[in-house]
């Protein structure tokens, strides 16, 4: 991964930080300090190390790469790099066409670096690359979104009201004339969301504590995904 890359050059920093402890509060900060994920953390995939270097060397060179991806030869057009959780993904167009894909870095199994000049996308942009979602793996074109209504639980309704799922959500207490669809389901939220399966995926999460009230093609589509869910389990 990158991480291992860079590993050597964090732990040099850390070396140097630990020899000022005794006089310098600052450099005792990185011993005060975590980050942990709130997802269940999956291992990160191995990477080979020579493979990583030429899809680096390649991004800064602005060059060509000939690679072997999922067992495939490819020519390939580095734009740009993304650590995405565990998982490294290079950026790139393929031959000569347009159309920007992402490809996992430890689905290579040959890199080979090439001497020709990468054919870059008219006004291709990172920022908005990954703005337009392009990391959420939609069901549909980049960027699009939709109106979300969901019917939540009062521990779930707590939580979105400290973390929002959009700019625009908005959280209220179902009323008596809005019976909840059980008793635990106590609250409405309404936001505009972006279509991808990062979204679904946050939905099964909730399990019993969220249901989709609209739109009803999602809702069908949670449905059904939780009839079979539970069908795996028998009786």
């Amino acid at each position: 991964s990158l991480w291992q890359s860079l590993a050597p050059r964090f732990a040099h920093a850390r070396d140097k930080l630990d020899a000022q402890q005794d006089h310098n509060l600052h450099a005792r900060w990185a011993h005060k300090v975590r980050s942990a994920s709130t997802q269940f953390a999956l291992r990160p995939p191995h990477i080979e190390a020579d493979i990583l270097d030429a899809v680096q060397t390649a991004l800064l060179n602005d060059t060509q790469i000939t690679a072997v991806y999922n067992g495939k030869a490819t020519t390939l057009h580095p734009l740009a790099f993304i650590q995405h959780g565990t998982v490294s993904y290079l950026v790139a167009t393929a031959y000569q066409y347009s159309d920007i894909r992402q490809y996992a870095l430890h689905r290579f199994s040959a890199v080979t670096l090439l001497d020709e000049p990468i054919q870059k996308p008219p006004n291709f942009s990172l920022d908005t690359y990954l703005r337009d979602g392009a990391l959420e793996f939609g069901n549909s074109e980049p960027g699009k979104t939709f109106a979300l209504t969901l019917h939540v639980s009062e521990l779930l309704a707590k939580l979105l009201s400290e973390t929002p799922l959009a700019a625009d959500m908005r959280l209220k207490a179902l009323s008596p004339a809005q019976p909840p669809l059980t008793h635990s389901l106590t609250h409405s939220a309404r936001a505009t969301v972006s279509d991808s399966w990062q979204l679904r995926w946050w939905l099964l999460q909730g399990g019993a504590q969220v249901v989709v009230g609209s739109p009803p093609a999602l809702r069908a589509e949670m449905h059904a995904t939780l009839v079979a869910a539970c069908a795996g389990y028998g009786d």
